[in-house]
């Protein structure tokens, strides 16, 4: 990943959190823009890291942090 791309996730990451701030408060015009926001900074960091690789590194993202089934 490189900085550029770093700097991409980490907004993301933050406009991400504050959206899901926004919506537990009810704050439907604040989460509506953070939407915005969210899906434009997914659009930048899929443009600039190629979408075959964004959709790996989302999903690797993914099954790092899923609950272990108790298989």
């Amino acid at each position: 990943m490189t900085e550029k791309q770093s700097h991409l996730f980490s907004k993301l990451l933050d406009a991400n959190w504050e959206l899901k701030e926004a919506v537990e408060n009810e704050d439907y015009i604040q989460a509506y823009e953070l939407q915005k926001r969210v899906s434009l900074l997914k659009s930048e960091l899929r443009a600039d890291m190629g979408s075959e690789a964004y959709d790996k590194f989302i999903e690797n993202g993914r099954k790092m942090f899923q609950k272990i089934s108790d298989n």
